[in-house]
């Protein structure tokens, strides 16, 4: 759905995740006009500035998912969603499953339950 951003993943700190980013701002940022930073940003990166944004949330979102035990609505709030059922379904359109499911495959889980050594 994204594509991969190969040596462009972190062009914002991750504090900043949680940041509620507008084109305004960040156009304001590089001393640009919103439609300068946004053709710009999409010439150089390959998508728009707020796709980016999702989709660096969702990396961030399923690396915490796979090696932390933070409650999904804990970091649905981290990364900026207002609440835990637009953060699901961001998710899930981003990598077609839930992101309690994205919690079990990085625990060794299929989606039918089984263990992954078992298969």
């Amino acid at each position: 759905m994204y594509p991969e951003f190969s040596g462009q993943e972190d062009l914002f700190p991750c504090y900043a995740a949680a940041a509620a980013w507008q084109l305004h701002e960040l156009a304001a940022i590089a001393s640009l006009s919103r439609a300068a930073f946004a053709k710009h940003f999409h010439e150089v990166i390959g998508t728009t500035p707020i796709r980016y944004l999702t989709a660096w949330r969702m990396r961030l979102a399923s690396k915490a998912l796979r090696f932390s035990g933070e409650a999904i609505k804990t970091l649905a709030f981290d990364l900026g969603y207002k609440n835990e059922s637009t953060f699901s379904v961001v998710f899930k359109r981003h990598y077609g499953h839930s992101p309690s499911q994205h919690r079990r495959l990085g625990q060794g889980v299929t989606l039918s339950g089984a263990s992954k050594d078992k298969l």
